[in-house]
């Protein structure tokens, strides 16, 4: 039995499952297992820790450094405390954090280990819930994903959110916070942690609505005048909708196994909120899907015009060159430097000759025409 079996974690069905190496993109951990070592493909940035400790008549926003991070990792007090890490290249403070809020070093190493699968796991009086966060280029049309992983961590009176990058779409969450009377003000870690979520999961229908209006653009514009370049656009789209889709379905997952998970961290109120993010998270896997109907489709048809248009320039060069072949050989016939040629002493053989491949040329031409080949 190895370390992992010998954890004390509890996972949840397929959201708990590891994705391979190679279809993620994630490295092979460097270090012990348990390590918290930060393997991704961006750039390491400093890490900076927001906290935002709040009531329904009290707010607390500021920056904070890393000692009172663990402290109040440590024992959060009575107002609801979400810390937020942004960066994740400090190893040292990372498992500092992560001993301060008793967690066990394996999930240290998830959260570091960025590349996961959209999953949860909990344990006691600790919830993970792992999710991948997609950006999408600036620009008239989509540019490109970037998937980046956010973490969640929920104990009792304290939320902790782990990400690699400056940027998130978390930026509603704070609002609502910010705003005396709102709902968030006077709810639980729980609550909160479905907020991040949601909005986790909203962030997909704004790509798909973007998406589909650059198919619909790109639609109109290959069927009025098809172009190699067209085929390019569409295949980066169907990369982005293949990323898109091996970001919902697993968060599809992880929703439906939150809502069977017996922890107590999620009250029944939470759950029933979370059950209509899981009908979200469905309608984004449908959604998924049909983008990417319409994107085989479209470059079917975009393939077939191309063809049909290649056909037609083949088909005329064709009529053209059967046309000249039969004159090409009159021309040979008497360009050939022979003594003995009846013709070249007649008077008329010159017009004559001129009127004949005329003539074949014009009933060629006609036969061309009444086939429906011209």
């Amino acid at each position: 039995m190895n370390a992992r079996d010998e954890s004390p974690r509890r996972r949840s069905g397929r959201a708990s499952r590891r994705a391979p190496v190679r279809l993620t993109g994630r490295r092979a951990t460097p270090g012990a297992p348990g390590s918290a070592t930060y393997t991704g493909r961006h750039p390491p940035v400093a890490t900076r820790v927001h906290l935002l400790r709040f009531g329904p008549s009290s707010l607390d926003e500021h920056a904070i450094d890393a000692d009172t991070a663990l402290r109040l990792a440590a024992k959060p007090g009575e107002q609801l405390t979400w810390i937020d890490v942004v960066g994740l290249a400090d190893d040292a403070f990372l498992s500092e954090l992560g001993r301060a809020l008793g967690l066990h070093p394996l999930w240290m190493e998830d959260i570091a280990n960025v590349g996961q699968r959209p999953k949860h796991e909990s344990v006691d009086e600790a919830l993970l819930v792992v999710m991948r966060s997609l950006r999408v280029a600036d620009g008239p049309e989509p540019a490109g994903l970037e998937a980046e992983q956010v973490s969640i961590v929920v104990r009792p009176g304290l939320v902790v959110t782990f990400q690699e990058r400056p940027g998130d779409p978390f930026d509603a969450v704070r609002a609502r916070i910010r705003r005396p009377g709102s709902r968030l003000r006077s709810s639980g870690p729980d609550y909160l942690a479905y907020a991040l979520v949601d909005t986790v999961v909203e962030e997909a229908f704004a790509l798909l609505e973007r998406y589909g209006d650059a198919i619909a653009e790109l639609e109109d514009e290959a069927f009025r005048r098809p172009s190699p370049a067209h085929l390019q656009r569409i295949h980066a789209l169907r990369m982005d909708a293949l990323q898109l889709r091996r970001t919902v379905w697993p968060t599809r997952d992880l929703l439906a196994g939150l809502l069977r998970d017996d922890t107590s961290l999620l009250g029944r109120e939470t759950r029933t909120f979370l059950g209509d993010v899981h009908d979200h998270a469905v309608q984004a896997v449908d959604a998924v899907e049909t983008l990417r109907e319409l994107l085989s489709g479209l470059q079917e048809s975009t393939l077939s015009t191309l063809s049909f248009r290649m056909n037609e320039v083949m088909k005329v060069l064709t009529v053209i060159s059967t046309i000249f072949i039969p004159l090409t050989f009159l021309v040979g016939v008497y360009g050939m430097n022979f003594e003995h040629m009846p013709e070249l002493g007649w008077r008329w053989a010159y017009p004559t000759l001129w009127l004949a491949m005329i003539a074949l040329a014009l009933g060629l031409a006609e036969g061309f025409r009444r086939r429906g080949w011209w």
